[in-house]
């Protein structure tokens, strides 16, 4: 029987005054959503995964960012999620995390060239012009600086592909 996502944050919070428990829940959203389907995603999951990417704490975005891939990834392979749909999901998670602080968009730019596999060709290309404003400032962590630099081979050899004429 599948339990319900708020019954059970909530009944975490009660065990948990601290707040940990939507760390760990964010941790582990991927493999919940991977073992009651997709479909319970679409359903009943989704607002939970929303609620963890506005946590209060750091450490539950960051989970939500780096799991945003897997997410997508697990939909795709199940079949159960278009394109479009994926986008209206991910899409604004995406472009928040990407805004965030430097450890969440570490995390996000981990999978970056994945995930942007998995959108359509228009949120591709909008996640991309945000990049260089990634770049933009002073106080820039030279980390930050090397996970973006280090998933550019992976996004040149997608765009590059996808942009190649037939054969």
């Amino acid at each position: 029987q599948f339990v319900s996502p708020w019954t059970l944050v909530q009944t975490l919070n009660l065990l948990d005054p601290e707040g940990e428990s939507s760390v760990y829940l964010a941790m582990a959203l991927p493999i919940i959503v991977l073992n009651a389907g997709f479909g319970a995603y679409a359903e009943q999951l989704h607002p939970l995964h929303v609620r963890l990417a506005h946590d209060l704490q750091f450490r539950c975005r960051k989970s939500c960012a780096s799991s945003l891939f897997w997410m997508a990834d697990i939909a795709k392979k199940q079949g159960n999620a278009t394109i479009l749909e994926l986008a209206q999901w991910f899409g604004p998670m995406c472009e928040m995390f990407l805004q965030d602080l430097d450890p969440v968009k570490m995390a996000l730019l981990e999978r970056l060239p994945q995930l942007l596999a998995l959108f359509p060709d228009t949120l591709q290309v909008e996640c991309l012009e945000r990049l260089p404003a990634l770049l933009d400032g002073a106080d820039l962590n030279w980390r930050l600086r090397l996970q973006l630099a280090q998933g550019l081979p992976l996004l040149f050899q997608h765009f590059c592909a996808a942009n190649a004429p037939a054969r």
